[in-house]
């Protein structure tokens, strides 16, 4: 899934631009509604985030991927190492 990113900025480590999602685009890659983004963001449940300011809320894009490995489980008895 390819997305145009809304902002960019330089990663030091790497100094390949990381794109800035959206809530739209973010919920997009993930599958879920925006309602649910909120949610997980308001939790901390969700990937981590940029608050620009206020309300202009942004996702970096290796961010989310990190956070989407992070859920990655063996079976349904598996709690994640943060559990074990």
């Amino acid at each position: 899934m390819t997305f145009k990113a809304t902002s960019r900025h330089t990663d030091c480590a790497t100094d390949r631009p990381d794109p800035l999602y959206d809530e739209k685009q973010t919920a997009k890659y993930l599958g879920v509604s925006v309602r649910t983004l909120r949610n997980w963001r308001w939790s901390g449940r969700g990937p981590e985030y940029v608050a620009l300011s206020g309300r202009l809320i942004r996702y970096e894009l290796t961010r989310i991927q990190d956070w989407v490995k992070s859920k990655r489980r063996k079976s349904t008895s598996d709690c994640g190492e943060a559990a074990a």
